[in-house]
């Protein structure tokens, strides 16, 4: 049984990294990055979705347990690991070909509905 079974992964944002011992931080990071990859592979589009080779925009929505307020720019903070995991799954050629992003923190209805949701935006070059 993994230590993390069934607890929930804090969020990466500055204030929590600085916070954390290296090597709890380099476990939380690989930890969102499979979490990501296998979010991706497991999805019924992955077989049909093209490689984004192009320039992209981030959108993320963070469902979490509390309703402490999040600035947007720690929800981006955090997001390193997730769009890794995502050039790592084969999705995005690329993670230098993200320009932008928007990011929203909300509460979750319950522990059990926290989530994160990553939305990628193809932008014409």
């Amino acid at each position: 049984m993994a230590k993390m079974a069934g607890k929930l992964i804090p969020w990466l944002s500055a204030n929590v990294v600085n916070n954390l011992p290296k090597p709890v931080y380099r476990n939380y990071k690989i930890a969102w990055r499979e979490a990501a990859y296998d979010s991706w592979m497991a999805s019924e589009d992955w077989p049909l979705t093209p490689r984004l080779d192009g320039p992209v925009e981030v959108l993320v929505k963070l469902y979490k347990p509390s309703a402490h307020e999040m600035d947007p720019l720690a929800v981006l903070e955090g997001l390193k690991p997730v769009v890794d995991g995502l050039e790592a799954s084969g999705l995005i050629l690329n993670d230098r070909l993200v320009i932008g992003g928007w990011a929203e923190a909300l509460k979750a209805g319950g522990r059990d509905q926290c989530r994160v949701e990553v939305t990628l935006l193809a932008v014409a070059p």
